[in-house]
């Protein structure tokens, strides 16, 4: 009996690039594209999760305020504790 009985075929549009990037690697690993895909859609049935993500790359504008934000972040003139609400809402008018 064909091991590809019980078996179906999924179109999937990627970019050429990334699919390249995946079988490149896949091989290299001794693995196929399908194995990785039907790994994929089983963890996803196992788990009921589906995570998306895409790196973040903070503006330059961003990037400043937080390289600021590090290189003070032990200078008391740029972080007050607060004791209480009405403390914070001083701190905030000076």
């Amino acid at each position: 009996m064909s091991n590809t009985t019980n078996k179906t075929m999924v179109h999937l549009r990627l970019n050429q690039n990334l699919y390249k990037d995946i079988k490149k690697t896949a091989e290299a690993m001794g693995v196929s594209v399908s194995l990785i895909g039907e790994t994929l859609f089983k963890d996803f049935l196992n788990t009921k999760k589906l995570v998306i993500s895409d790196a973040y790359t903070p503006s330059n504008n961003l990037k400043k305020i937080l390289d600021e934000a590090e290189k003070n972040r032990d200078n008391n003139k740029y972080w007050v504790a607060n004791d209480s609400v009405e403390d914070l809402m001083t701190n905030l008018k000076n």
